[in-house]
């Protein structure tokens, strides 16, 4: 067996470039009019600043191993990013740091499997010509993962108040659509979506070419 011991992953940015509308009323519960912004006589404002920043985090493991045939390999990672300049709808507000859309926790396992037919193999190891070409060289491949959800941010629309709102079974991943309660503290990134497993397999060939290369203009 192969272990690769864990490996650690640290990137953080600082004095990131980012754009704020600032022609926005404070944020209050007296209905919207014009008169309320800074500058009532433009439509937009823009400012540009370069406080912004982010961070990631990250740890990886892997082990592999074979059987026979048959080739383990397993890796882990952990994730967790971060970033203040995901939530940019309030400018009279500090930079709040959010979470990232990363899933935290993610296992995959692969496992491949030589199929004993062709030439060198168990069975048939003598053929050649077009029966190796055609049953030589199958691998069997197959690949799972494990994924703990992901992050995202709700959106409601103006017809709807925010105390309690049904988000949509397809965005959580749930059989059920889900109630958020009113006491609930919808941020940028609050909300963690249903875990995800999905198994892959397939059939692969490897097939060695005939000739020797050539070079361009030979």
């Amino acid at each position: 067996m192969i272990w690769i011991p864990g490996v650690l992953h640290r990137l953080a940015q600082s004095g990131v470039n980012y754009s704020l509308a600032t022609n926005k009323p404070e944020p209050s519960l007296i209905p919207f009019s014009s008169d309320r912004r800074p500058w009532p006589q433009f439509v937009g404002t823009t400012q540009y600043r370069t406080d912004g920043g982010a961070n990631y985090d990250s740890l990886s493991v892997e082990a592999s191993r074979r059987v026979g045939q048959l080739m383990f390999d397993n890796h882990y990672t952990w994730a967790h990013g971060m970033s203040n300049t995901l939530n940019l709808q309030n400018p009279y507000a500090p930079l709040y740091w959010n979470r990232q859309f990363l899933a935290k926790h993610r296992l995959v396992f692969n496992i491949v499997w030589d199929l004993p037919f062709g030439s060198g193999r168990r069975y048939m190891s003598n053929a050649g010509g077009v029966a190796n070409q055609i049953l030589g060289g199958w691998r069997a491949v197959w690949v799972a993962y494990f994924q703990s959800g992901q992050y995202f941010s709700p959106a409601f629309p103006a017809r709807i108040r925010p105390t309690q709102t049904p988000l949509a079974a397809s965005r959580i991943g749930s059989a059920t659509a889900t109630w958020i309660p009113a006491s609930a503290r919808l941020t940028i990134g609050s909300i963690r979506a249903a875990s995800l497993f999905r198994l892959q397999a397939g059939l692969q060939q490897r097939r060695q070419c005939a000739g020797k290369p050539r070079t361009a203009g030979a």
